[in-house]
C-alpha cells in the first residue's frame, strides 16, 4: 500500500513570476492531492482483491459509489459497501432485474452486521438487529471483533444456528428502561412450543452485573438462566465463555429437553454454572468451570424458583470437566435432586415450593415465603395458567399434563472428571427438605436414583464427601480413579413411606492416598461394597466401613515406591502388575529397579498390547526437557506408520510396505522378498529397483526385456525399467 503525502499545504508568500520549470507552492499541493488521490484508488483496488478472493465480490466505501457503477453489471453480480455513512446501508449487494440489492444471506449464511447488529449501537437498536437477522432462523454469523450491548431477551427459532466469531462479546446492559431477562433463550420457551436444531457457538456472555433484568418479555417462574432452553430438541452450546456469573441467575439452564449437547465451555462466577431440568439425552464434555455453586446441577426435582417443571432427567454423558480451584465454594461438584409428589387431596398440608396434581391433570407448585409455614389447603386449584391463591396458598400451574408423580436423575456416566477445588461433597444424590422446598411429599412414591458410573475422577481439592446420599440409588459404579480418602455417606430421610433398598457400590482400580484406618462408606440402611483390584499408596492406609455396609470383597494392595498412580484400565488380575524392583509371583528374575511397569499374561502363548484411538495411536519417549524425543506412530487413515528419533521423524513406511528414510540403509546385505517377471514390473519412479526373474539377454543399462530365464536387478530411470 502507497502512503499518503502528510505534509500540510504550501502557501505562496512570494507572488509568481514568469520563469521556465519553475515548482511553485500551487504546484506541490497538487501533486500532494494527486499522490494521495492515486493512493486512495490504491486501497480499495487492494482491499477489492481481498475481498474477491474471501467472497467474489468487490468492494465500494458507499451505496451512491455502488449505484454510480454504469453499466450495471450482469445478473447476480456481487458487491460490498464497507464504508457508507448510514451503517444499515453496509453489507453484501447483487445485481437483481438491473438493479443493486441488498443481500441478506451470503451463500446460505446471514452477517448480523447486515442487519445492523454493531459494536457501536446502543443495546436497544441490536436487539432489533439481531432479532431481524434471527427471523426465518438459519445460519446467522456475528463476525465482526467488539462488544456489542443487548438490553432485551434475543428470541431464537428453530433450526437456527447463531456463530460468534473471535473477539466478538456480547453484553448486558440496562438501555431506555429495558434489561434482558434472559440473554438468549428459544421463541416456545412461553407457549411451551417445541424448539428443534438450535446451536449457539462461540458466545462470549458477560453478565455486567444483570441478572434476571426486566425487559417485555414476561417471567416464566422457575426460569433464571443467562442462556435458556425450556422445550427444546437438539439444542447445542459450544465454545462458550461467561466469566461474571452473578449470585441469582445460572449460567446455562435448560429444562424439557431432548438431546443437548454443551462442549467447550469456561464458566466462571457465583451461581451454577450448568442447571438442567428434566429431560432426556445430553453431554456436558469439555468444561472448566469455577462457580461458588454447583457447577453441574442435574434437578429432577427443584426449588419452584429453580426450574419451570419437574421430572425425570435420563442418558447423559458427562466428560472431561474440571471443577477449578478457589477460595470458597459451597454445594456440590454436581448435586442431583429427586423428589415425589401426590394428588391433591382436602386438608392436606402444604408448604413452600410444594407440588401436586389436581384432578384435570395438571402439575401445581405453592409459591410462598420461605418462612416454615404449613398451610391447610381445602381448596383444589384448577386454573389454567399463572398463578392464583386459595387458603394463602399461591398455586402456580407449571405443567398442563403431569406424566409423573417422581423425578430425578437416571443413567449417567461421568469421565475424566477434576476435583480440584476444596468444598464439603463432590457428588449429592439429594431430596430438598428445608423452608425452601420440601421435594419429597410425605407417603409419596419413592423416587430411585438408578445407574451411575464413574470413570477416571481424580480428586486433588480436599472434600468431606465424595458422595453424600439422601435417596434411594440402587447402584454406583468407580472405576480407574484417585482420591485421597473417599468418603461415602448414604442416610435415611426418615420420612414417612420413604423406604431405601439396598445399594450396590463398587471400586474398581481405583487409588486411595489416604493414611491410617479411614472410614469409607457409612450407612444407616443395607448397603453392599465391592473393592476389586484396588491401589493404596501408604502402607498404613486401612479402609473400614459402618455396621451397615455389607463389604463382599476388599482388595486394596499397597504401591510400592509410588507416590500415586491412575490405572486407567485394569482387565483382570493377570493383566496389570505395577512394579517397583520387587520380583513378582512366579518370575525367576528380579526387575530392574528403574521399572515402571511389567505387562504380563503368563498363561497365554501371545500377548498383546493394543492402542485404540480415532486416527492415530502412537508410543511417546520421553525426557526431562522433551516429551518427544521418539515416537512410534500409527495412522489409520492411511495405515501407514513412522518412526521419530531425536525429535523428528525419519522412518515412514505405507500401507503396501514401501519404506523410506532419511538416512541411509546400512548392513552387510539388503534383501527383496518380492520379484517380478518383466511384464508385471509396477510402473514405478525414479530411483525405484527391483528383481525380476525372466530377463531376456540382459545388458548394463539395456532397456529390461522379459521373456528370458535370467535373474537380475533392473533399475527405474524416470521414464522406464533397465537393467542393472
Amino acid at each position: 500500500m502507497a502512503n499518503k503525502i502528510t505534509y500540510t499545504d504550501k502557501i505562496q508568500v512570494n507572488p509568481k513570476k514568469t520563469h521556465v520549470n519553475q515548482f511553485w507552492a500551487d504546484d506541490a499541493n497538487e501533486l500532494k492531492n494527486k499522490h494521495n488521490l492515486n493512493d486512495d484508488r490504491t486501497t480499495v483496488l487492494e482491499n477489492d482483491f481481498l475481498t474477491l478472493e474471501t467472497t467474489g465480490a468487490l468492494t465500494y466505501q458507499t451505496l451512491v459509489l455502488l449505484q454510480a457503477v454504469s453499466p450495471v453489471p450482469d445478473e447476480g453480480t456481487p458487491a460490498k459497501v464497507v464504508n457508507d455513512p448510514d451503517p444499515s446501508n453496509n453489507g453484501f449487494y447483487s445485481v437483481v432485474s438491473g438493479a443493486w440489492v441488498k443481500d441478506d444471506v451470503v451463500d446460505g449464511t446471514k452477517n448480523a452486521y447486515n442487519f445492523g447488529f454493531l459494536s457501536t449501537n446502543n443495546g436497544e437498536d441490536n436487539v432489533t438487529a439481531l432479532q431481524n437477522a434471527l427471523t426465518g432462523g438459519g445460519e446467522i454469523i456475528v463476525d465482526v471483533a467488539g462488544t456489542y450491548d443487548i438490553n432485551a431477551s434475543i428470541l431464537i427459532p428453530s433450526n437456527t444456528t447463531i456463530k460468534f466469531g473471535k473477539d466478538v462479546y456480547i453484553r448486558k446492559v440496562s438501555f431506555n428502561g429495558s434489561s434482558p431477562r434472559y440473554a438468549f433463550i428459544n421463541d416456545g420457551a412461553w407457549t411451551k412450543t417445541t424448539n428443534e436444531n438450535i446451536t449457539i457457538d462461540g458466545l462470549h456472555l458477560i453478565a455486567n452485573s444483570i441478572e434476571t433484568g426486566s425487559d417485555s418479555t414476561a417471567a416464566i417462574v422457575g426460569l433464571r438462566g443467562h442462556v435458556n432452553g425450556f422445550y427444546v430438541d437438539n439444542f447445542n452450546i459450544t465454545n462458550f465463555t461467561m466469566l461474571d456469573v452473578g449470585t441469582v441467575a445460572f449460567c446455562i439452564q435448560i429444562c424439557t429437553f431432548e438431546n443437548i449437547k454443551i462442549e467447550n465451555v469456561h464458566i466462571e462466577g457465583e451461581k451454577d454454572g450448568i442447571h438442567l431440568g428434566k429431560g432426556n439425552n445430553f453431554l456436558i464434555r469439555n468444561a472448566k468451570i469455577e462457580t461458588y455453586d454447583d457447577p453441574i446441577a442435574l434437578n429432577g426435582h427443584d426449588y419452584v424458583t429453580g426450574n419451570p417443571e419437574i421430572g425425570w432427567i435420563t442418558n447423559g454423558v458427562i466428560d472431561n470437566v474440571y471443577d477449578l480451584s478457589a477460595a470458597t465454594a459451597t454445594g456440590f461438584f454436581c448435586r442431583m435432586l429427586a423428589g415425589a409428589w401426590v394428588d391433591w387431596f382436602t386438608g392436606m398440608s402444604i408448604q413452600h415450593g410444594d407440588a401436586i396434581i389436581a384432578s384435570n391433570g395438571r402439575m401445581y407448585r405453592s409459591n410462598n415465603t420461605t418462612d416454615g409455614t404449613i398451610y391447610t389447603s381445602t381448596t383444589e386449584p384448577t386454573h389454567t395458567s399463572g398463578t392464583v391463591t386459595h387458603e394463602s396458598i399461591n398455586w402456580v400451574m407449571t405443567e398442563d399434563a403431569a406424566a409423573t408423580y417422581t423425578g430425578g436423575v437416571k443413567n449417567v456416566s461421568f469421565s475424566n472428571i477434576f476435583l480440584q477445588k476444596n468444598r464439603n461433597y463432590a457428588f449429592g444424590y439429594m431430596f430438598s427438605n428445608d423452608d425452601f422446598s420440601r421435594s419429597y411429599y410425605p407417603d409419596a412414591d419413592v423416587p430411585i436414583q438408578d445407574n451411575f458410573v464413574f470413570n477416571n475422577v481424580v480428586q486433588s481439592g480436599t472434600l468431606i464427601n465424595v458422595v453424600l446420599a439422601k435417596t434411594p440409588i440402587t447402584s454406583i459404579k468407580i472405576n480407574n480413579s484417585s482420591f485421597i480418602e473417599p468418603f461415602l455417606s448414604f442416610e435415611d430421610l426418615g420420612t414417612s413411606g420413604l423406604v431405601y433398598n439396598d445399594t450396590d457400590i463398587s471400586f474398581n482400580a481405583v487409588t486411595f492416598n489416604g493414611s491410617g484406618s479411614s472410614q469409607v462408606m457409612s450407612s444407616q440402611y443395607s448397603t453392599t461394597a465391592r473393592l476389586v483390584n484396588c491401589f493404596k499408596t501408604d502402607a498404613t492406609y486401612i479402609p473400614t466401613y459402618a455396621v451397615n455396609v455389607n463389604v463382599v470383597e476388599d482388595n486394596v494392595n499397597e504401591i510400592k515406591e509410588f507416590e500415586t498412580i491412575t490405572v486407567e484400565k485394569i482387565l483382570s488380575d493377570d493383566i496389570l502388575y505395577v512394579q517397583g524392583g520387587v520380583t513378582g509371583s512366579g518370575y525367576s528374575w528380579t526387575p530392574n529397579t528403574s521399572t515402571v511397569a511389567i505387562l504380563d499374561h503368563i498363561s497365554a502363548n501371545r500377548v498383546f498390547l493394543s492402542l485404540v484411538a480415532q486416527n492415530q495411536a502412537e508410543i511417546w519417549f520421553g525426557s526431562l526437557t522433551s516429551q518427544n524425543r521418539g515416537r512410534l506412530s500409527y495412522d489409520f487413515t492411511d495405515d501407514s506408520m513412522g518412526l521419530w528419533l531425536a525429535e523428528s521423524k525419519k522412518v515412514s513406511i505405507t500401507s503396501v510396505g514401501d519404506l523410506s528414510t532419511t538416512g541411509n540403509l546400512g548392513g552387510t546385505y539388503l534383501r527383496m522378498s518380492q520379484s517380478y517377471t518383466v511384464s508385471t514390473l509396477p510402473s514405478g519412479v525414479l530411483g525405484d529397483i527391483a528383481v525380476v526373474t525372466d530377463g531376456l539377454s540382459p545388458t548394463y543399462r539395456g532397456t529390461a526385456t522379459g521373456g528370458g530365464a535370467e535373474n537380475c536387478l533392473v533399475f527405474h530411470t524416470g521414464s522406464g525399467w533397465i537393467f542393472n
